[in-house]
């Protein structure tokens, strides 16, 4: 029987009241041994009724609500980082559904090789031609991080559901709390210090996508404004061999898009 290490769930909320349950409830339906794992949900200031759908499930022994000023996700990231003191922390954005197996891959695949691992990143229940656009999208997705997987090269732990060691996040400073894209940038980071992140194509978790175009605009100009920041930030790797695939030609192709 393989031994599982013990993981802290972290959902970072702010103004998610139309969505926290759902992801809430798919964080219990899990299939993960009982007595290691826990579920941190971390409420950002929220304006909302977020913090009250929250406050419902906290009977449970399984979930811990940290309630603090609103300070970004990534602040929110880390206060359930430091909430935790599991192997292994998996963060998970507060409108997404796990798949009950997602993280039994993830852990798995982790091993000792890797300190991070990527998710397989889908659109949840696409209405409008808009979200079921970003549904191909999100397909496509899969594939190419599967293959960037292969050659060592991923240049990003997406939001909706990601896995990493905590003690690893602890050592390189935990997320970037000025980040507009602490998901990428943490990717980065882990790398920079040579640590290798992976991909489970298996590990399906299902994302809210924008339903409208000015939705859709605003996620696009965070991601793309957040990622040139990061290439900056860390462009002492692009061209540099002693990051292989990534540097020569994950993190030059991202800055061409």
């Amino acid at each position: 029987v393989e031994e599982l290490p013990t993981l802290s769930l972290i959902i970072p909320a702010y103004n998610e009241e139309d969505t926290i349950e759902m992801t809430i409830q798919s964080a219990f339906d899990i299939n993960y041994p009982e007595e290691k794992y826990e579920i941190i949900v971390v409420n950002d200031g929220s304006t909302d009724k977020t913090l009250e759908k929250v406050r419902k499930y906290e009977e449970d022994s399984h979930i811990t609500v940290i309630d603090k000023e609103n300070g970004g996700k990534g602040s929110a990231l880390n206060a359930g980082v430091r909430e935790s003191d599991s192997e292994v922390v998996a963060c998970v954005d507060a409108d997404s559904r796990l798949q009950e197996d997602s993280l039994k891959h993830m852990v798995s695949e982790m091993g000792d090789e890797y300190q991070g691992i990527a998710s397989a990143m889908k659109v949840y229940q696409p209405k409008n031609l808009l979200q079921k656009l970003q549904w191909v999208e999100y397909v496509v997705g899969i594939f190419t991080r599967n293959i960037m997987g292969l050659m060592n090269a991923i240049h990003v732990t997406p939001g909706p559901l990601s896995v990493y060691r905590r003690e690893k996040l602890e050592e390189v400073g935990l997320f970037d709390e000025s980040s507009l894209v602490e998901d990428q940038e943490i990717c980065f980071r882990l790398q920079e210090q040579q640590y290798r992140i992976g991909h489970s194509s298996h590990a399906e978790v299902y994302t809210v996508a924008p339903s409208t175009l000015k939705g859709f605009k605003n996620q696009r100009y965070r991601w793309y404004r957040g990622s040139l920041e990061t290439i900056i930030q860390y462009r002492d790797m692009m061209f540099n061999r002693d990051y292989g695939d990534l540097g020569m030609f994950a993190i030059p192709s991202k800055l061409a898009q």
